[in-house]
């Protein structure tokens, strides 16, 4: 079995990234010399997508320079939830509710063996839909799935014990999915596990979430040093580091200042020690910890 179609998930309005997330969509955030969308679209490629689409809502006009090869930009006029954004494509001509569908958040990625993507694939011949999910530890914020003897039950909310989550990584058999229209959540209109049997997949592999600020923020600085292991691997591979600026000795990046990620052509004064990332020119000293985008900053205490 092959996947040939894969939706990115882009429309979203980036709340959880600040008020840089109003004015540059979560996808585009640069990852060193990537985007986040640059690298999802490597990672669908890498798991055999035929064909990517891409679906685009707020500030789509920034998308316009997303030009590849079997990569397709889909607008959304009135945004459509993840359920409507799948239906969306799936009805469309050269789709027709047909083939095997890979659904993928812009902000996370799952590297695991390929005999997990291939168990995904086998099942989800029988089913609608096949989860991929996530071993999450005690005290974690999110929902858990209910499993039994494999398939989705129900969909608990956050508990004190270790348990599972979903990845936000999916397989949908197109042609057993059953039409709608209009805006709908992804539980609501496609992965009806109350009416059908909806097989879970929990791989053993490497989990990255760059879903909120915090989370860039760390994840950036964890990169630098080469953290996590398997993602720094993916991301090194595909030419998202300049090794001529990076200097791990001052922990930073396109900079002779201590921790410091440049993302910008131009000199930053950090002389006031500020552990930082700037993502676009518009200031020349740093006077707080966090993320600078123009003239707006983020500020995250350490």
């Amino acid at each position: 079995m092959e996947i040939d179609y894969a939706l990115i998930l882009c429309a979203g309005f980036g709340t959880r990234m600040g008020p840089i997330g109003e004015v540059l969509p979560k996808p585009l955030w640069p990852i060193f010399e990537k985007t986040l969308l640059e690298l999802q679209i490597k990672f669908a490629k890498e798991l055999g997508a035929k064909k990517i689409f891409i679906n685009i809502h707020h500030q789509a006009e920034l998308f316009k320079d997303i030009k590849e090869e079997n990569v397709e930009l889909v607008f959304e006029p009135e945004i459509l939830g993840t359920g409507g954004a799948i239906h969306n494509i799936a009805s469309r001509d050269d789709v027709n509710y047909h083939g095997n569908f890979l659904y993928l958040a812009a902000d996370q990625f799952y590297f695991f063996a390929e005999r997990f993507l291939k168990e995904g694939l086998d099942l989800v011949c029988d089913h609608v839909v096949t989860l991929f999910g996530l071993e999450i530890p005690k005290g974690s914020p999110y929902s858990q799935l209910a499993i039994e003897d494999g398939l989705l039950k129900r969909i608990k909310g956050p508990r004190e014990e270790a348990g599972i989550t979903f990845s936000g990584m999916a397989l949908v058999n197109l042609a057993k999915l059953k039409k709608e229209k209009g805006f709908s959540g992804f539980f609501e209109s496609v992965c009806k596990y109350e009416a059908a049997d909806i097989p879970v997949v929990i791989p053993e592999g490497e989990y990255i979430d760059w879903g909120n600020v915090a989370n860039y923020f760390s994840g950036m600085f964890d990169l630098l040093e080469g953290r996590p292991k398997i993602f720094y691997e993916f991301c090194q591979s595909f030419g998202a580091f300049d090794s001529v600026k990076i200097n791990l000795e001052e922990n930073s990046y396109g900079a002779t200042s201590k921790n410091l990620i440049n993302l910008t052509s131009r000199e930053v004064d950090n002389t006031s020690g500020e552990k930082a990332i700037v993502l676009k020119e518009g200031i020349k000293s740093l006077a707080k910890s966090g993320i600078y985008f123009e003239k707006i900053i983020h500020e995250l205490p350490l």
